[in-house]
Protein backbone atom coordinates (compact mmCIF):
# COMPACT_ATOMS: atom_id res chain seq x y z
CA UNK A 1 0.00 0.00 0.00
CA UNK A 2 2.76 2.44 0.88
CA UNK A 3 4.51 1.58 -2.39
CA UNK A 4 1.41 2.57 -4.37
CA UNK A 5 1.15 5.83 -2.49
CA UNK A 6 4.85 6.57 -3.03
CA UNK A 7 4.73 5.83 -6.76
CA UNK A 8 1.55 7.90 -7.06
CA UNK A 9 3.22 10.86 -5.36
CA UNK A 10 6.31 10.40 -7.53
CA UNK A 11 4.21 10.33 -10.69
CA UNK A 12 2.39 13.47 -9.57
CA UNK A 13 5.67 15.24 -8.78
CA UNK A 14 7.06 14.17 -12.16
CA UNK A 15 4.00 15.65 -13.87
CA UNK A 16 4.44 18.94 -12.01
CA UNK A 17 8.11 19.11 -12.97
CA UNK A 18 7.28 18.30 -16.59
CA UNK A 19 4.65 21.03 -16.59
CA UNK A 20 7.04 23.57 -15.09
CA UNK A 21 9.76 22.70 -17.60
CA UNK A 22 7.28 22.93 -20.45
CA UNK A 23 6.21 26.35 -19.19
CA UNK A 24 9.83 27.53 -19.00
CA UNK A 25 10.54 26.26 -22.53
CA UNK A 26 7.36 27.89 -23.81
CA UNK A 27 8.30 31.20 -22.19
CA UNK A 28 11.82 31.01 -23.60
CA UNK A 29 10.51 30.30 -27.12
CA UNK A 30 7.99 33.15 -27.16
Amino acid sequence: MSDDRTSDAAARAKGSVKEAIGKLIGDAKS
